[in-house]
């Protein structure tokens, strides 16, 4: 949602002001990087997910393994 509004900003400004091009260059990359970021943060979370009750040794899902270790404490 604040992507979107950044880019109504820019797109704005390059309307009223056309000579500011490289600042609106500067702003443009800034919020594709935004933008990479989100998408990378996304795709790490998702293969965390899937792959954590998968990973070798990791028989039990989290709730599971802290009912079972709860009683040996």
């Amino acid at each position: 949602m604040i992507l979107l509004a950044a880019v109504l900003i820019v797109a704005s400004i390059a309307k009223n002001y056309p000579g500011n091009a490289q600042t609106l260059l500067s702003i443009g990359i800034g919020l594709l990087l935004i933008l990479f970021g989100q998408v990378a943060t996304a795709v790490f979370d998702m293969a965390d997910h899937v792959l954590g009750n998968r990973a070798p040794g990791n028989a039990f899902s989290n709730a599971e393994r802290d009912s079972a270790s709860a009683g040996k404490g």
